[in-house]
């Protein structure tokens, strides 16, 4: 007899355009579109002491501020067991990523973060170690002249 194996498959749910009852404790959010290549333009953060959110901001565009008619491809998991919080962008380039990590690392909810780049620079992955588990909800903003991935965090 064969033992049985045991595995969870995670929790998924596609980016949108609006912010809804879609948080999770574990699982991946996918959405966007493979494009031109972008630059990670700023990463914005803001804590909603009422509503006990904090949320992160990603503005993604061009430098020249061409209107974007679609946000680039995202892929975010969210591992609990591992306390981890990985965000992936296809065809997303970045300069500066110590800006990133600093900003990053003034969270409540973060105890480190890593930038790493693809060899040609068109990949970008950040990773960041969570100080305990969190709820998250992800979704896109309406592009006004960038496309802006939200983050939004609370405790369990």
């Amino acid at each position: 007899m064969l033992p049985l194996l045991s595995f969870s498959i995670p929790s998924y749910r596609p980016l949108t355009y609006k912010k809804g009852d879609s948080s999770m404790i574990e699982g991946v959010y996918q959405g966007g579109k493979l494009g031109r290549t972008l630059d990670l333009l700023a990463v914005r953060k803001r804590f909603y002491p009422k509503s006990k959110i904090e949320r992160w901001i990603f503005d993604i565009g061009l430098h020249k501020g061409h209107y974007l008619d679609s946000p680039p491809l995202v892929h975010i998991a969210l591992d609990r067991s591992r306390e981890t919080l990985t965000l992936d962008m296809k065809k997303v380039k970045i300069e500066d990523e110590g800006k990133i990590v600093r900003g990053l690392l003034n969270s409540q909810f973060v105890s480190s973060a890593k930038v790493f780049k693809s060899p040609a620079g068109y990949e970008l992955t950040i990773e960041v170690k969570l100080k305990k588990p969190i709820q998250l909800n992800a979704f896109f903003m309406t592009p006004k002249k960038n496309s802006r991935l939200v983050l939004d965090l609370s405790k369990m």
